[in-house]
């Protein structure tokens, strides 16, 4: 009975903790997350905690962007910038990039 009950506590104190394998998989990948996935899709909110995370590892998807107008690509992103409007981080890297025709995605950079 002892035995039961520690097992009990250290499984609820483990669950609540930490995922499981299987969550933990599917969370930390861009071809799993569900969140990202329905994103992408355009069935769910811009999130940037996870739109950001995996869009940098995410090739498929941002080349599927090559050729979209920005119209287009704001369905995606809500918070596109210009580079007159992009905070100090965006416009000290604006310099470097050696295209004035492009937007930032909200506060990344």
């Amino acid at each position: 009975m002892i035995f039961l009950i520690i097992t009990i506590v250290l499984a609820s104190i483990y669950t609540s903790v930490s995922l499981s394998p299987l969550e933990n998989t599917l969370e930390n990948s861009h071809r799993t997350h569900p969140k990202y996935i329905a994103w992408k899709h355009n069935k769910a909110p811009y999130q940037p905690s996870i739109v950001l995370r995996f869009l940098n590892i995410d090739t498929e998807f941002r080349q599927s962007l090559h050729g979209k107008t920005k119209i287009e690509i704001a369905s995606w992103f809500p918070d596109l910038r210009l580079p007159i409007d992009a905070s100090d981080n965006q416009k000290y890297y604006h310099k470097y990039l050696g295209n004035s025709d492009f937007l930032w995605i909200g506060a990344s950079s």
